[in-house]
């Protein structure tokens, strides 16, 4: 992800990066929604990784046959799959400080490559403090819950570090 975080980013950088994010929260997501189909239809979760699909295709690259990471962790109790969406969710709003640099390097076209950068679109200030509190409503109970929400966090985002490491040594496009 680093190159995204440069002044100028070029499309290959860009596509290797998002075919990266398309690797880990596919099957991330796809796990989470089959385990937790309500955890994440009451705090109104969406599925990120159709708007990946999105940007990759409006870059000429195709999904399908892409890298999908082996490795997510399978946080399997409430607290901890609550972690996991802190990691994912968090995304989104550090995607709004990336989509203002891409406008740097690829202007016009911005809109319709970020689709998972400005996945909450000018609402995602307040969809994270929303978020936030979801989080809190039900994990501030019980501190057990919450160091439980807090080490699957680590875990995720340690899981998704060193898959974007891989995958950038392994995806060629």
């Amino acid at each position: 992800m680093a190159p995204l975080s440069s002044d100028s980013v070029s499309s290959q950088d860009y596509r290797r990066a998002l075919a990266g994010l398309y690797g880990y929260y596919r099957p991330a997501e796809e796990w989470l929604f089959r385990q937790s189909p309500c955890l994440a239809q009451e705090i109104g979760i969406r599925r990120k990784y159709p708007a990946l699909i999105q940007d990759l295709s409006a870059l000429g690259l195709a999904a399908e046959g892409l890298a999908l990471c082996h490795d997510v962790p399978e946080l399997v109790s409430p607290p901890a799959q609550l972690g996991m969406l802190y990691v994912l969710e968090g995304a989104t709003l550090g995607g709004q400080v990336i989509r203002k640099r891409l406008w740097r390097s690829f202007g016009e076209q911005t809109p319709e490559i970020t689709h998972f950068h400005g996945f909450h679109g000018d609402g995602a200030g307040p969809w994270w403090r929303s978020f936030q509190q979801a989080l809190s409503d039900r994990l501030d109970a019980e501190p057990s819950l919450t160091s439980e929400a807090v080490e699957a966090a680590l875990v995720t985002f340690a899981s998704l570090e060193a898959w974007l490491l891989r995958s950038a040594k392994v995806i060629l496009i």
